[in-house]
C-alpha cells in the first residue's frame, strides 16, 4: 500500500513524504521527521544539501534533481554530484529524474546548520507485464489523486494510460501533439509546448506543467521533455486558463495547464 505522511504544528507543515505500508491488518511503521518554527511550507532559507546520484551503480550525470515545493532545481555533473544552496530547514523531498530510468521521490530531514548530504541510487525502468493487476493498481492511485473524479466532471481534457499507450509515443510532447489546444515546435534542440490559444499575464501560448502534484521549474524552455518519459506517464489533464482546478491555479497568470502523473506518483507495480 503506497501512502504519504506529513507533520503540522500550528502554521509549521513538513512535505508530503512518501511511505510503503505492508497488506497485513496491521504494522508497526517509524520515521522521523523534521519541523521548523518557520511558517508552513518554506520555499527558501539557508541550508545546503549536496549528494551523489548514480544510475545502477554508475555515475548519474545529467540527471535533475529538484526540491518538492520550492524554485530549487540543479543538474548533476559527470560525477552525478549536486550541490544547492538555499534550502528551508525542516523535511522535505527530493525528486529526481534521469530519462530512461525510474524517478524517484526521496524523503530528507535538512538541517540549517549541519552538512546535509544524500546518496541516491536510480533504477531502470522495466515495465510490469501483468495487465489485469496493473490496471487495478493504476486506477486506485489514480483515484487518489482526484484524477479520475476531475475526469468524470469533465472540464478539461484527460488521457488515461490506456489512451496514450494506442498512439506508441516516445516523448512527452507526442503524447501533447495531439492534444487541441497545444502546439509543439522546435527550438534550441528539443521540443517545445506551447498553447495554440495564448495567454494573458503568462506570456503568449504559455504553458504550466505540473509533474506528480508539483509545480515545474524548467530550467531551460522545453525541458520537461527531456525528463519525462512517455513510457511513465500514467495520466495527463489539460486545462485552458479559465478551467484549471484552484489547486493548479497561479496567482497573476493565465496559461494552459498541463498536469503529468507519471509511476512515481501513480503505483502500476
Amino acid at each position: 500500500l503506497d501512502a504519504t505522511l506529513q507533520a503540522k504544528r500550528g502554521a509549521a507543515v513538513t512535505a508530503e513524504v512518501p511511505v510503503t505500508l505492508g497488506e497485513g491488518p496491521s504494522e508497526l511503521f517509524a520515521r522521523t521527521l523534521l519541523l521548523t518554527k518557520a511558517n508552513s511550507a518554506p520555499r527558501v532559507g539557508r541550508a545546503t544539501i549536496a549528494g551523489r546520484v548514480t544510475l545502477s551503480g554508475a555515475p548519474g550525470g545529467g540527471s535533475r534533481v529538484d526540491i518538492g515545493g520550492t524554485d530549487l532545481v540543479t543538474m548533476t555533473n559527470e560525477r552525478g554530484e549536486f550541490s544547492m544552496t538555499g534550502a528551508p530547514a525542516g523535511t522535505h523531498v527530493l525528486n529526481v529524474r534521469h530519462m530512461g530510468y525510474l524517478a524517484v521521490a526521496v524523503p530528507v530531514n535538512i538541517a540549517a546548520r549541519e552538512p546535509n548530504r544524500v546518496n541516491i541510487d536510480m533504477p531502470r525502468f522495466v515495465p510490469v507485464m501483468d495487465p489485469v493487476l496493473v490496471t487495478a493498481r493504476r486506477n486506485r492511485s489514480l483515484d487518489r489523486v482526484g484524477f479520475n473524479e476531475r475526469k468524470r466532471v469533465g472540464i478539461g481534457r484527460y488521457l488515461t494510460r490506456e489512451e496514450i499507450e494506442r498512439s506508441n509515443p516516445l516523448r512527452l510532447s507526442d503524447i501533447l501533439r495531439r492534444v487541441p489546444g497545444l502546439r509543439v515546435s522546435h527550438a534550441g534542440g528539443r521540443d517545445v509546448i506551447t498553447s495554440s490559444r495564448g495567454g494573458t499575464f503568462g506570456g503568449p501560448g504559455c504553458v504550466r506543467f505540473w509533474v506528480d502534484d508539483m509545480l515545474w521549474q524548467s530550467m531551460e524552455p522545453g525541458d520537461v521533455n527531456d525528463f519525462v518519459s512517455a513510457k511513465e506517464v500514467m495520466g495527463i489533464e489539460v486545462y485552458s486558463s479559465g478551467g484549471t482546478p484552484a489547486r493548479y491555479m497561479m496567482g497573476g497568470q493565465s496559461c494552459t495547464t498541463v498536469i503529468v502523473w507519471t509511476r512515481m506518483r501513480i503505483s502500476d507495480m
